[in-house]
């Protein structure tokens, strides 16, 4: 079959499925193909539109102040405005300055331009926004591009309100590390000594760690010492001169720092981990006796056998058998300790755990028809009762449908041959080759995929549920790009998308059995990202160095 064949052909037999191009021009091998759309309502573009996140200094990339701004970013109706966290600094305040300072036009570079005459001369600028302690710790280096006549340059940080015709550190809730002496001044006029003095072409770095209220400066990369203890208030980065000349220029992340701040970062997160692990419990690793589930657990010592018995738990709940079986034999020193969580339901049995295994098993490999007929096979009632889940099932088969025909196009397509025919001559740039559809097996695939969602589409057309359309808007949007795996609904063909449906039918399994929907680890984990979650958002500085995803799943 040629290619002007196998696209006639194929146009054709859609159409008579009751499917429109929205074109009666032909589509020829040069031209990029307009998909074919489920229905005559023009193709909404995904509702999975996430804010994009700003980009966080790379030592801030693991925090939990990084994991929470994703989670906020990734939300549907993210707004950059209603997201719950504080920004991080990213240039000088044009609005937070002394009129003897000129900003450069990316608020980056700083020229004082001040006659420098005396100590009522000096000029300071702030950042535009405050240092969050969420962060755990903010690292920010000047490099000096100009000491100026004298340079009287102080580096460091202040509370909104200090004066700004004074340098950091000379004012209450101000603190600074001046070049022309190298002493640092903190919420005072009289300083200390501390460093090296610093000029022209050095680079001053600053950091407050905000775990132990403690700020530290480097030169060109070499760590000075603590210099200020016992730091409290909403901190911002500040600069400050004296002198005609002095100009410098910050970098709060925008390009690679002098000092190895990632392993500042490292040693901190240790520190915090050495301190949660230096509570006095046992080792979890030692054999021991299940506690029965209806005894009231209060005491360390029984630590180890509270979380035995929540591993096990998982598995049994999530049908991994043969594991929680060897897991309870090697690790808790008896089978007997499987039989205890396997006879707290009447409706637990080998075979029910097996079964589900399997269910999640078909999900989890894509076969969704084997995941519904074993389901009503052995719990009639679940699907039945639980249309939204029916519901998700049906529109994961038809997503799988086409996922069959991507994959399959991109691997038909790494090279020419006459038993493939173009359907996109645009190159696919992410990958570097075209895409292409075998006219025996993909082209059926692609026509089996739009008959089932034409199925799916007549079931639930009168459906008033806003959910259900969205749903059903986006899934069918599949259709209507050239290269799917290339588009704004791309996710949905993500294998990692199959998961939350297999774990939320073998929930309504559990629940149509009068058993928890959720185990009790999973439930400890969820609480767990809560909790840190909201230290995060309250400003504890510790929470930062816990991720909770990274540190316990990874």
């Amino acid at each position: 079959m040629t290619n002007s064949t196998g696209t006639s052909s194929r146009r054709a037999t859609t159409q008579s499925l009751g499917f429109s191009f929205g074109s009666s021009r032909s589509v020829s091998s040069t031209s990029t193909p307009v998909r074919p759309s489920i229905s005559s309502s023009p193709v909404v573009t995904s509702t999975h539109n996430p804010v994009a996140r700003p980009k966080l200094p790379k030592y801030l990339e693991d925090t939990a102040y990084a994991e929470v701004l994703d989670t906020a970013h990734s939300d549907l109706a993210a707004d950059p405005s209603q997201i719950d966290l504080p920004q991080l600094p990213t240039s000088w305040n044009g609005k937070d300055k002394c009129n003897l300072l000129e900003l450069s036009a990316d608020g980056l570079r700083v020229n004082y331009i001040g006659t420098g005459k005396s100590d009522n001369d000096a000029a300071a600028v702030r950042s535009n926004h405050s240092m969050p302690p969420q962060c755990g710790i903010f690292y920010f280096e000047v490099e000096i591009i100009s000491k100026g006549r004298d340079g009287y340059i102080g580096i460091g940080f202040s509370t909104h309100g200090v004066s700004l015709s004074r340098l950091p550190g000379w004012d209450p809730s101000s603190w600074g590390y001046h070049g022309d002496d190298g002493h640092s001044f903190c919420c005072s006029g009289t300083g200390k000594p501390y460093g090296p003095m610093y000029s022209t072409g050095d680079v001053i770095g600053c950091c407050v760690n905000f775990r132990d209220g403690s700020a530290f400066y480097t030169k060109n990369g070499v760590f000075l010492g603590i210099a200020f203890r016992d730091l409290k208030g909403t901190l911002f980065p500040s600069v400050g001169f004296r002198t005609p000349g002095e100009q410098i220029e910050v970098n709060f992340g925008q390009r690679r720092f002098k000092f190895d701040i990632e392993n500042y970062m490292k040693e901190e997160k240790t520190k915090l981990w050495n301190l949660i692990n230096a509570t006095p419990i046992p080792p979890i690793s030692q054999p021991s006796q299940v506690v029965p589930q209806h005894n009231t657990i209060s005491s360390e010592n029984n630590l180890p056998s509270i979380l035995n018995e929540l591993i096990l738990s998982y598995m049994v709940h999530h049908g991994y058998s043969e594991t929680a079986k060897t897991f309870a034999k090697d690790v808790m020193g008896s089978q007997d300790s499987y039989d205890s969580v396997m006879g707290t339901s009447l409706n637990n049995s080998e075979a029910d755990v097996r079964n589900r295994q399997k269910i999640r098993g078909y999900i989890l490999d894509g076969d969704i028809d084997s995941a519904i007929q074993l389901s009503n096979e052995c719990y009639p009632d679940v699907l039945k009762n639980n249309e939204p889940i029916l519901f998700r099932l049906r529109c994961r088969k038809f997503v799988e449908m086409m996922r069959k025909t991507v994959v399959n196009s991109c691997s038909n397509g790494k090279e020419e041959n006459d038993d493939a025919m173009e359907v996109d001559n645009t190159k696919d740039e992410t990958r570097g080759r075209k895409r292409r559809l075998n006219t025996e097996t993909d082209l059926n695939a692609l026509l089996e995929a739009m008959k089932y969602g034409q199925e799916l589409q007549n079931d639930y057309k009168d459906d008033d549920r806003e959910d259900v359309k969205k749903t059903l808007v986006e899934t069918f949007s599949l259709l209507a790009y050239p290269n799917p795996q290339d588009s704004v609904v791309a996710h949905l063909l993500d294998s990692a998308c199959r998961e939350p449906v297999a774990n939320t039918l073998n929930s309504a399994i559990l629940v149509s059995q009068n058993r928890p929907p959720i185990p009790p680890l999973e439930q400890t984990f969820r609480q767990t990202c809560v909790v840190v979650k909201d230290l995060v958002k309250q400003g504890v500085g510790n929470s930062a160095f816990v991720n909770v995803h990274k540190d316990c799943l990874l």
